[in-house]
């Protein structure tokens, strides 16, 4: 496992850490993992076989919007909004990309 990128929110109070695994010989598969900086808690975290991409923080640090697919096939596409709020993340699926 090597640690991918990180996504600073704009505010700076939380990150989105992708943990890459090398599911085959150069196929990476990078799972989002969101923490609050201060207290290092981990506010939501995906299965190590979903791959995260598309991240885009909202202006105000409020959502982080992202696209998950499920390795191998990557068929099973999820369109993700994390709402964070009072130091949790409710996780919502949405039907389009993120914006």
């Amino acid at each position: 496992m090597k640690m991918g990128d990180e996504f600073l929110s704009p505010d700076g109070k939380y990150v989105l850490y992708l943990s890459c695994n090398e599911m085959r010989m150069s196929l990476w598969v990078c799972s989002p993992e969101l923490v609050e900086v201060e207290t290092k808690r981990s506010l939501f975290k995906a299965d190590g076989d979903w791959d995260a991409s598309l991240i885009k923080w909202s202006d105000d640090s409020t959502e982080v919007r992202f696209v998950l697919r499920v390795y191998p096939n990557g068929s099973d596409i999820k369109y993700v909004c994390l709402q964070i709020a009072n130091g949790e993340a409710k996780v919502i699926y949405e039907s389009k990309l993120p914006e």
